[in-house]
């Protein structure tokens, strides 16, 4: 019934000859290709939007900790230490060996 057939003659040209309802399986096909299409969409998407936001996030945390490390390193804002000036007795700046 959905039955193809190709046809060659003594001069070996072909020809194809169709069944009766040969477009309906082609219809089928494309029925199929377009629904495996939809299903990948559907799929596809919100994982790569998943994928992105988690992206993003691990981008910001890693800027925010970067940013609050180099905070905390020796002359920083929140390194802990009072501003304390050191006086060397030998500098001249200081008012040593005048």
């Amino acid at each position: 019934m959905l039955r193809i057939t190709t046809i060659t003659s003594e001069s070996d040209t072909s020809r194809t000859v169709r069944g009766p309802l040969a477009w309906l399986m082609w219809l089928a096909w494309a029925l199929v290709i377009a629904l495996g299409v939809v299903v990948a969409l559907v799929l596809l998407v919100p994982l790569a939007l998943l994928a992105l936001v988690i992206g993003l996030g691990a981008w910001v945390f890693a800027r925010v900790a970067r940013a609050l490390r180099r905070e905390q390193e020796p002359n920083g804002v929140l390194d802990g230490r009072r501003n304390v000036r050191v006086i060397d007795p030998e500098s001249p700046r200081d008012g040593g060996d005048e």
